[in-house]
């Protein structure tokens, strides 16, 4: 009886060599990553330090950089001491800051509702959605109509005479249901990240209470001083300056705890140890 010839098994694969890059590979690559870390480092990094730098100086942005001032840490001093729009402006941050977490709050409870397969499910999310394919500064604009002491809307339904936007009492209160209008929808549609992206969304809400009343009479917000500060009457860069890099550390405060916590759950997701 002929007997079968076993075959012997086989052996490891070979592994491939890795290619080697050519000298046009090594020209592509270059540019590819050249080019968009040289933009990042000219429109973010410099910008950035330079408004460091000018925080500890007096200049008013007029003629060349010889006529600036080095004070050292006088703006800083001034703007935590002196400076009367400062602490209002940072207790309005903090409020916008509570608001928008119930806002959050009310996203989550939508998407929840919403993914639980409700007729016209589609139609709802979309008009929630809505407000979020708008600008802030559109959003402005429509609640603007909303809030007019005389014609607007709200007045009109309610029969009053309200002036919701001039009134320091309750104007920040009536930005706020504008922002979370919009806030709303977005949280709806991607909830896990909005917690996370909250903080850092009230620090820079700035379109929206600049439309209504340019940041002032009880809407007054830190973005909104830099902004006042740099490009005002007055034309204080490194007055400005200072407050852009406060902001800049309390928004760090936020971000740098969700970058360590996204890289470590992604490489942790990969094997990476």
């Amino acid at each position: 009886m002929a007997t079968v010839p076993r075959t012997a098994p086989a052996g490891p694969k070979p592994r491939r060599r890795a290619r080697k890059l050519t000298r046009t590979d090594k020209i592509v690559l270059s540019v590819m990553v050249g080019i968009p870390a040289a933009l990042h480092v000219a429109l973010v990094w410099v910008p950035t330090l330079g408004s460091i730098a000018l925080s500890f100086s007096r200049w008013e942005g007029v003629g060349g950089f010889d006529t600036i001032q080095w004070i050292r840490t006088l703006n800083y001093r001034q703007i935590f001491t002196i400076y009367p729009p400062f602490w209002p402006a940072v207790r309005h941050n903090l409020i916008w800051l509570a608001f928008l977490f119930l806002a959050t709050g009310f996203g989550l409870f939508l998407a929840v509702q919403l993914d639980k397969r409700l007729r016209m499910t589609r139609f709802y999310q979309s008009i929630i959605f809505l407000p979020v394919m708008l600008s802030l500064a559109i959003v402005g604009f429509i609640w603007h109509l909303v809030y007019a002491h005389d014609d607007g809307l709200l007045n009109n339904l309610l029969g009053t005479h309200v002036d919701w936007l001039g009134n320091s009492n309750i104007n920040l209160w009536a930005a706020l249901v504008a922002a979370g209008w919009r806030h709303v929808g977005y949280i709806m549609v991607i909830y896990l990240a909005g917690l996370k992206i909250t903080a850092i969304e009230s620090l820079r809400a700035f379109d929206l209470v600049y439309v209504i009343n340019k940041g002032t009479n009880g809407l007054e917000l830190v973005s909104v001083l830099v902004t006042n500060n740099i490009i005002g009457e007055a034309s204080r860069i490194g007055y400005g300056s200072a407050l852009a890099v406060i902001l800049l550390v309390v928004s760090l405060v936020f971000i740098i705890p969700y970058l360590v916590v996204y890289f470590r759950g992604s490489f942790s997701a990969k094997g990476v140890r």
